[in-house]
């Protein structure tokens, strides 16, 4: 998930060397040992629009999350099952 807002980010920072119509572009990543490829979702569309199409991306699966965590806490109240769920205390175990 935070792949596409790191992308995102990564375009932003490089726009100037970045022109609509290419699909790749190899820049600059001050977090990664090497310069990585990013590849350019829509060649229709400026590098602006496309780093916007990334951090798009990125706020809705951040929604997403956040209210499918919150309908799992619901259910699991909803049956009694507040903080016991087995499945759900393996999940937290493996994020941490």
């Amino acid at each position: 998930m935070s792949s596409t807002k790191h992308t995102g980010e990564l375009i932003t920072a490089n726009l100037y060397q970045l022109e609509k119509g290419m699909n790749k572009a190899k820049v600059v990543d001050y977090y990664a040992e090497n310069c990585p490829e990013v590849e350019i979702l829509d060649v229709r569309l400026t590098p602006q629009q496309n780093a916007q199409k990334y951090f798009k991306q990125y706020a809705k699966a951040k929604t997403a999350e956040e209210v499918l965590t919150q309908q799992i806490e619901a259910g699991h109240s909803r049956a009694g099952l507040s903080g016991k769920c087995p499945r759900c205390s393996q999940r937290s175990r493996k994020r941490a």
